[in-house]
């Protein structure tokens, strides 16, 4: 009874949501401009009907809550992207200390055992 009673709740909010991001899908200029166009007249004075207004207002908040939520999605996803970007770059940093390290062991010579020396070096002490 009570799932039943959860999903009928649960399609009513998501069909009530739609309507309104439907609405609120339209220009704010061009409901804003509606309501003044069929506001009512008196003197020099608009009279604005209250409804509309506060429609207007609820679709704005709603607007500007949409796109501070899509905002902070990006700048989250811009900070995880730059933690990768920087985790990357220690990696190659390890990785071209690796091979610089390799490839001056395999230029090394150890002369006596504990005197290291290029290859080129070690060539011309022993011909020297």
């Amino acid at each position: 009874m009570k799932s039943k009673l959860y999903l009928l709740n649960s399609f009513m909010l998501l069909t009530f949501g739609t309507i309104n991001y439907s609405k609120a899908q339209t220009s704010l200029d061009t409901q804003y401009q509606n309501i003044v166009e069929k506001a009512n007249n008196y003197q020099e004075y608009k009279v604005i009907n209250q409804n509309q207004i506060k429609n207007l207002w609820k679709n704005t908040t709603d607007t500007l809550k949409y796109k501070q939520a899509k905002l902070n999605q990006a700048q989250s996803q811009l900070k995880n992207q730059q933690s990768e970007i920087n985790q990357l770059k220690k990696l190659l940093v390890e990785k071209d200390d690796n091979l610089t390290s390799a490839l001056n062991a395999k230029d090394e010579i150890l002369l006596l055992g504990f005197i290291p020396l290029s290859k080129t070096s070690y060539q011309t002490t022993m011909w020297a």
